[in-house]
């Protein structure tokens, strides 16, 4: 997405929700340390197991504390997650009325003259529905991307302490995990741009084929077969494309798996 176009979806979730905002990045923020306090609190559990297996006098104290903090985190982990999907859906119910009464006064106000340029349905087609959603993927997106760098930054760092190595081999396996999910959302979205004529056409067939009024006149000229197969087309179309990139990502995330197994 364009740097620009970004920063103003930004800008407007600031401006519809702030408390959404910070809170957003408070909880990503402790979720992505999640995994570095999870990995310190199981290596001092199995340390204290250890001593427990080889002490005359076992002391039960600090494994029963340690195993009582990891079940806090776990717990802690999961309420984060379910206040976090509460806070998005109440953000979007805003974000879809906010934005939608902005696109429907535009569509009110534009010249007559643009609803016959075939490209402004399909600008209007793309933007069309969960305009909440849609808005919010991009800037959750980003944050997702904070949380993880927050995670990647502090493992490593825990690595390092025991080994370099350990946190280069670390580094290897994320690193070309995140060039392939940023490239195939890239791909992903200018797919989908790319589909909205045919998608807009298919949906107009499947429009004639079960409208009331036109099914009238497409039964009287006899127009069935060549709309189902026009939609047809267009549908298996679309479809294939869509599958055709996912295959390609699993493969490609398949194949950097491999890879860093046989490496390692």
């Amino acid at each position: 997405m364009n740097i620009h176009y970004l920063r103003k979806s930004f800008q407007f979730v600031w401006n519809i929700s702030p408390l959404w905002f910070l809170a957003s990045i408070f909880i990503r923020v402790v979720t992505g340390l999640f995994p570095l306090a999870t990995l310190w609190v199981t290596k001092e559990l199995v340390n204290a197991v250890v001593l427990i297996i080889s002490a005359e006098e076992p002391n039960y104290q600090r494994a029963f504390l340690f195993l009582t903090l990891e079940l806090f985190l776990v717990g802690l982990s999961s309420t984060l997650k379910h206040i976090s999907d509460i806070f998005d859906e109440q953000i979007e119910v805003k974000l879809d009325y906010s934005v939608g009464k902005l696109v429907s006064e535009k569509a009110a106000s534009v010249p007559l003259s643009y609803y016959e340029i075939p490209e402004f349905y399909n600008h209007q087609e793309r933007i069309s529905g969960n305009y909440g959603s849609k808005l919010m993927s991009p800037v959750k997106n980003i944050l997702d991307l904070g949380q993880f760098s927050i995670s990647l930054i502090s493992y490593l760092s825990f690595l390092l302490s025991f080994h370099w190595g350990l946190a280069i081999l670390s580094a290897i396996s994320a690193v070309p995990i995140l060039l392939l999910q940023s490239r195939f959302g890239n791909e992903k979205f200018f797919l989908l741009k790319h589909q909205t004529q045919k998608a807009r056409e298919s949906n107009y067939f499947n429009f004639l084929l079960q409208n009331r009024q036109s099914a009238k006149e497409v039964r009287l000229f006899h127009l069935g077969p060549f709309f189902l197969e026009r939609w047809g087309k267009l549908f298996l179309s679309n479809s294939n494309e869509v599958l055709a990139l996912l295959k390609k990502r699993k493969e490609s995330a398949n194949g950097a798996g491999s890879f860093y197994s046989s490496f390692v």
